[in-house]
């Protein structure tokens, strides 16, 4: 969802009204059982964060914010009694940050290294295409069907790829092809809040 910053500033207000204090959401967070249970780390503190920041309530700091960028697993939106979409606020947020040159180092990294070498992980593209190798032949570049490998599985789990490039050919016969040289998705710089690259990204 794209967020204008009076929407943003809104909504971030009435999310604090809205939640209700109950504290499901908080066992059921990742991240806060990562961080010792610091409330500032889980959904309740992370709201409260929210709002001090777009509100201008609290001073805009690297180390405040870097608290606003949790997994968005969703959790905390299943859990919740008033049904607060808090992923949409979270994202909004991110996309607010950028803007205001607040966004951690480690993910502008990542945003840096897919408008660079086209993925995430900084790495050359001919590492991207290494799940190929595990391939009894070389898979065609055209086809009925186009297998879109993607970042982390061709890079992180190249035996992933290509038991999933099988598996499809399998199905669908001779007709599976590859992009020769695929690039990211930009799903991360979304999640980043780098709107304007994700879309600059999705026309490559």
């Amino acid at each position: 969802m794209v967020y204008t910053k009076e929407e943003l500033r809104n909504d971030a207000s009435k999310f604090i009204d809205y939640c209700k204090q109950c504290g499901f959401c908080t066992p059921a967070c990742p991240v806060l059982k990562v961080s010792d249970f610091i409330e500032t780390y889980g959904p309740r503190g992370r709201l409260l964060q929210t709002r001090g920041v777009v509100l201008d309530e609290l001073k805009p700091r690297v180390e405040l914010t870097k608290k606003i960028y949790c997994t968005l697993c969703g959790f905390c939106e299943v859990k919740c009694i008033a049904a607060l979409k808090l992923t949409d606020l979270y994202l909004a947020t991110r996309h607010y940050l950028r803007d205001s040159d607040l966004t951690p180092e480690e993910i502008k990294l990542i945003s840096d290294n897919i408008n660079k070498v086209s993925n995430p992980y900084g790495v050359d593209q001919a590492i991207k295409a290494m799940w190929m190798d595990y391939l009894p032949e070389k898979p065609r570049t055209s086809g009925k069907v186009l297998y879109w490998a993607g970042c982390t599985s061709s890079i992180r789990g190249p035996e992933t790829s290509a038991n999933a490039y099988q598996l499809i050919s399998s199905l669908v016969g001779d007709g599976v092809g590859v992009l020769d040289s695929e690039p990211c998705c930009g799903w991360p710089l979304y999640l980043a809040g780098d709107l304007e690259g994700y879309k600059k990204q999705l026309t490559k």
